[in-house]
């Protein structure tokens, strides 16, 4: 068999998935009406408790650097794995000896609303829809605070029960779309105080689909202390930062580099990431002959060196929230060529600062890449161009105002002016009105 599982067991595999995922979405429901929304007759304690599981330690700076400075007293950030100390934050994961007797998922349920008791907790807040963000929604019912889901994948999550999510460690287990699932997803989704989304189409999405009480953009954030002046020579032409894993589809970039390479035989690429799909990808480089010309560095902790000597940031994936690594490439100088997926378009605007692309239209992808690189002026005033629009949106003191906002609305943290929520997604309104 070579290792593949064989139909009928990847069939059983997918049912059983489901089976385990309306159930826990069931329960979740069944809860919430148990329990329903109550206010504590109590002062805010200024505390919030973060569900999550973060693979990426930059990604979870992303997330986590605004929060800290949003205004809460403490986090208490429940997650496996060690995780970089941040002003304000504490790493509680869940004891070893629970997770022995009741299994990773219950033990992190069980130690949220433990810790949600202890510290009286004013919100919970999860990362992606299950098990975190229905942990967070449980645990706020069970003592009386706020919850908040962070849909940083976006509608993927949801959208015929989450099987396109399939980096998720229990959606990606589906096999087929569920109608199902996705009424109980949904209904899970409008249970929430607040949910959190990348860009707008996902805030539309959210909006029309479901009984949220807000739905609010947040963007990751990026530190701009971190980024240093980019160097007077740009090592590399064209860069993909990412994880090697099919919904990058890493493959494709070097389909893209072949492209370039016949337009402009001297083009130097780089890919940093690293991921299941690192053999496949050396694979394709040494059948188009790329050994020469593109460089692999694999899994680096820091990829602002490598995206400060670029001058096209390419970004292929079948899906995307709003990429922080595009966000990064652009405040970079990088400029951005990006499937037209998800909310890119909130930072891309074309041909100012970067280009949509139609998903897996290599030939375009090369031609605008191509273009670009051929011509520096207007590479130069599209660098500069997408470097500040991502500078204004993803900044970390911009991006830390947002959650001021939104914390203080739930009572979670000190409450901002009136004037500051109504403007916590400012860039936005016209993006609407042009039907982006």
């Amino acid at each position: 068999m070579n290792g593949a599982m064989p139909a009928r067991a990847r069939g059983l595999r997918g049912w059983v998935a489901a089976a385990v995922v309306g159930a826990w979405y069931a329960g979740t429901i069944l809860l919430t009406r148990l329990w329903p929304r109550r206010r504590r007759p109590r002062p805010p304690s200024g505390c919030a408790v973060v569900v999550g599981t973060f693979h990426n330690l930059g990604w979870y700076l992303s997330h986590m650097a605004p929060l800290s400075r949003a205004g809460l007293r403490e986090i208490v950030v429940v997650s496996d794995g060690e995780l970089p100390a941040l002003p304000g934050v504490r790493h509680e994961p869940p004891p070893a000896w629970l997770a022995t007797a009741v299994g990773r998922t219950l033990a992190k349920f069980v130690w949220t609303v433990t810790i949600g008791r202890r510290t009286r907790a004013d919100v919970f807040i999860g990362f992606h829809v299950i098990p975190n963000g229905t942990i967070a929604l449980a645990a706020a019912r069970l003592t009386g605070g706020r919850s908040c889901y962070q849909m940083t994948g976006g509608p993927i999550e949801l959208i015929g029960g989450g099987y396109q999510a399939t980096e998720n460690q229990v959606l990606g287990r589906l096999r087929a779309p569920s109608r199902m699932l996705e009424r109980l997803a949904l209904a899970v989704t409008g249970a929430f105080d607040l949910v959190v989304v990348r860009g707008t189409s996902a805030r539309r999405f959210v909006s029309d689909r479901t009984s949220a009480h807000d739905v609010a953009v947040i963007p990751g954030s990026v530190d701009l202390a971190r980024i240093a002046a980019p160097p007077a020579h740009r090592r590399y032409d064209l860069i993909f930062v990412g994880r090697l894993a099919p919904t990058k589809q890493p493959l494709q970039f070097l389909d893209i580099a072949a492209a370039v390479r016949r337009i402009l035989p001297a083009v130097r690429a780089c890919i940093v990431g690293g991921g299941p799909m690192m053999d496949a990808v050396e694979a394709r480089i040494a059948e188009l002959g790329l050994q020469s010309c593109v460089e692999v560095t694999g899994t680096v902790p820091n990829a602002l060196p490598s995206l400060l000597s670029a001058r096209v940031f390419i970004l292929t994936s079948r899906s995307e929230g709003l990429s922080i690594a595009m966000a990064e490439a652009m405040i970079c100088g990088a400029v951005p060529v990006v499937a037209d997926v998800g909310d890119l378009g909130d930072l891309v605007t074309e041909g100012e600062t970067g280009f949509l692309i139609e998903p897996g239209n290599i030939a375009m992808y090369a031609e605008r890449a191509a273009a670009i690189l051929q011509d520096p002026g207007r590479w130069t005033r599209m660098s500069e161009a997408a470097a500040r629009r991502a500078r204004e949106y993803n900044g970390l003191e911009h991006v830390s105002q947002l959650w001021r906002a939104r914390l203080g609305a739930l009572g979670a943290a000190e409450t901002p002016p009136a004037a500051a929520l109504a403007a916590s997604d400012p860039p936005l309104a016209a993006k609407e009105q042009d039907g982006r």
